[in-house]
């Protein structure tokens, strides 16, 4: 097998050919996604791609950029100052193949970023793939990547050598969704990004989805494009909310963020005080502007809770948004209405 003179750069750091050593990949590739579109008809068979990379030195800063570094125009940062892994923080280095949709086919890596040349074989054949190179810092979290300029192509039972790929000195931003909220029906929630950050210090652009809802619910975010957007939770049950940040360079990772509904308790309304005039005659209480805010139906429970000393007063249907009693003493009358939506009680004095 001929050597691969491919070479896959960055900026500032470049990827270049360096040494002999090949290394073969194999990807267990189950669909993807894709329809396989292209000029190829027989996708059951497979290709290789060939690559070759190493680090070349570029600019040296500290993980966290200093002051004067970071206010350095890109193109200055890009002299030839020597950088190393370490400084940049870059762990490992991983590449990607994906069709025209980004669904992924193959990945190899990750590899120490000081030295590595190989081979990805098992590759479906297709037409319109890009391959991705990503340098992750020591979790695993890419923040730089770069892609092939032009689509390539994979062959039947041949080997593609890619073309350049450059990895800008953009860091990828961070996405960040905010905690995790709880609020009540027909409450207005506000998500917030302001959490989101970007190591170069570039203005983000916000994208916003709500990406779960629960059945019949029609709540839409008032501005999905900014960074603390606003949505009526309009049905009972689970909201999730999914922001991406983008920098002009690069899109973050999406993060997620979930609203979950909490029952709120009922308001009890027992109705406003009432003057008798005279003992006997029939006196009606009145609950019927209690509610419950997440539309529950609510029972209802009337009690004495004090009367005149010797009255034997009863309410007659104590669980009816209007019960009535008949005073049979001079003095006073204190009924308590309590409301109940299933979950919780509320009471109030009337």
């Amino acid at each position: 097998m001929d050597h691969i003179s491919t070479s896959l750069k960055v900026k500032p750091l470049v990827l270049i050919l360096v040494a002999c050593i090949w290394i073969i990949f194999s990807y267990a590739c189950g669909g993807g996604g894709g329809d396989g579109s292209g000029s190829f008809s027989d996708t059951g068979s497979t290709g290789s791609i060939a690559f070759g990379l190493a680090i070349q030195p570029g600019v040296q800063v500290e993980n966290d950029l200093s002051a004067e570094a970071a206010n350095m125009p890109r193109s200055a940062r890009a002299a030839n100052v020597p950088i190393d892994c370490q400084a940049y923080g870059i762990a490992t280095i991983e590449v990607r193949i994906s069709d025209e949709n980004n669904n992924p086919l193959a990945q190899g890596g990750p590899w120490d970023c000081n030295l590595h040349r190989g081979i990805i074989s098992n590759v479906p054949v297709r037409d319109n793939l890009k391959l991705k190179a990503f340098a992750l810092d020591d979790r695993g979290n890419p923040f730089l990547e770069g892609e092939t300029d032009e689509p390539f192509s994979v062959f039947p039972g041949q080997t593609t050598e890619v073309g350049d790929v450059e990895l800008t000195d953009n860091f990828i931003p961070k996405a960040d969704a905010g905690d995790d909220q709880t609020a009540a029906f027909r409450d207005t929630v506000q998500l917030d990004g302001s959490g989101s950050t970007d190591h170069d210090g570039d203005e983000l652009i916000f994208l916003w989805e709500l990406i779960r809802r629960p059945e019949g619910s029609s709540a839409a975010l008032s501005d999905p494009s900014s960074v603390k957007p606003t949505f009526v939770m309009d049905q009972r049950g689970r909201y999730e909310a999914e922001l991406v940040v983008n920098d002009g360079l690069a899109k973050s990772d999406p993060d997620t963020v979930v609203i979950d509904w909490i029952n709120s308790c009922p308001v009890a309304d027992a109705g406003g005080d009432q003057t008798i005039t005279n003992v006997g005659d029939t006196v009606q209480l009145n609950g019927s502007k209690s509610y419950d805010v997440d539309l529950d139906r609510i029972t209802y429970s009337w009690a004495f809770i004090s009367k005149p000393e010797g009255s034997s007063a009863a309410l007659i249907n104590l669980t009816s948004p209007k019960p009535t009693f008949t005073p049979d003493v001079v003095g006073k009358y204190v009924a308590q209405l309590t409301v109940n939506d299933g979950t919780c009680n509320n009471k109030i004095e009337s």
